[in-house]
C-alpha cells in the first residue's frame, strides 16, 4: 500500500491538464481549455432557481 499516496498525488496534480497545456504551449495554440463555462453557469443558476425535477 506504499503506492497509494503516490497515485493520489499523481491524480491530484491533474496530469492530463498539464500535458494538454504543454502541448498547446509548444504548438503555439492559445486556446488551452474550453469548458463552455457560460453555458454551465446558466444551467447551474437555472437549477438553483427552479430546483431539480425527476420525471
Amino acid at each position: 500500500m506504499k503506492w497509494l499516496p503516490a497515485i493520489a498525488v499523481f491524480f491530484l496534480l491533474q496530469p492530463l491538464i498539464w500535458i494538454q497545456m504543454g502541448i498547446n504551449l509548444f504548438n503555439g495554440d492559445a486556446n488551452i481549455i474550453n469548458y463552455h463555462s457560460d453555458l454551465f453557469i446558466k444551467e447551474v443558476n437555472s437549477t438553483i432557481a427552479q430546483g431539480v425535477s425527476f420525471k
